[in-house]
This record gives structure tokens, sequence and C-alpha cells, in this order.
């Protein structure tokens, strides 16, 4: 569920910057990278929740140990600290790191598999569907605050792309 989420968020995430997908067209050897830049961009996985081990502070606010807390991680990855320009997609941004599949021991088992099928997914649609469109109208996303991505997306066929990714 989360690589198709992950997948199908690449997706509109490419035809909203067909820039982009152009860049990937004559770069690309800029996949893992490009990978990256889409899990930074828009992650399946938004919130994870943890408890706390001993008091943490934030600001002026301490969360007691034991505490239930809720980690937004998408909202970390469009850190304006980390990234100045979080809010746009680069698929040649340097260092694109985020942590969509966690950290430490709560790093995401399937995170080198859904890498890889993504390496392998991401080239093959842009070569099979050109230079596609995607109605922001026809998408239906999955209700849900945890995981995001669509339900249902209508991609529309376009010219075919003069170099195969």
């Amino acid at each position: 569920e989360t690589t198709t989420g992950l997948l199908g968020n690449s997706i509109v995430a490419l035809a909203r910057h067909p820039d982009q997908r152009t860049l990937l067209l004559e770069h690309p050897e800029i996949i893992d990278n490009a990978v990256e830049e889409l899990l930074r961009f828009d992650t399946t996985a938004q919130f994870t929740g943890r408890n706390t081990t001993g008091p943490i502070e934030i600001g002026d606010i301490t969360i007691p140990a034991g505490s239930n807390v809720a980690l937004n991680i998408g909202a970390a990855n469009r850190d304006l600290r980390r990234w100045p320009d979080a809010d746009q997609l680069r698929l040649d941004r340097e260092d694109p790191r985020a942590i969509s599949f966690g950290h430490g021991i709560h790093h995401c088992l399937g995170s080198a598999l859904a890498r890889l099928e993504m390496r392998v997914a991401i080239p093959a649609f842009v070569n099979a569907f050109g230079d596609y469109t995607v109605d922001p109208a026809d998408i239906e996303w999955k209700r849900s605050h945890t995981l995001r991505g669509p339900t249902k997306l209508v991609v529309r066929r376009g010219q075919p792309l003069a170099r195969p990714v």
C-alpha cells in the first residue's frame, strides 16, 4: 500500500512538474536521486506515532516521559531549515534524503525494496506514457491521516518522449 501510494504520488508530482520529467528524460543517471526527492516531496506515510522514553523539551514545552506523540513526516520533509526551497520538486536536488522511511530502530524494513521498485517503475511509466497529463479533478485521494496516495488516478497518455529514460 505504501509503495503504490508513493508511485501514485510520484506520477502526480511529475505531471504537475513536467520540467522535472524532462530533466529525468535528459539525465536518466539521476534516477536514484530522483527517487529520494520524490520520497521527500510527497511521501506516503505522513504521520507515525511514538512514545517518549524521557522528557523532551520543544521550545517552551516539556513533553513528559511516557507520552504518546504524533510525528508529522510530511511536514518534516518540507522543513525550510533543511531545504530552503522545500516546496519545489527538484529531481537533481543535492542531498534530498528525508525521513520518509524513519530512522534508527524505526527504519522501514521495506525501504530498499520500495526504492528499487521506484527506480524501475518511474522510468518505465514515463517511457510508456510519454508527456502524460493528470487532471486534478479526476484524482481520488485515500481518506487517511496517516497514509497519502491516490485511490483513483486517471492518466492521459501524451506524445512519446524523445529519448527513453
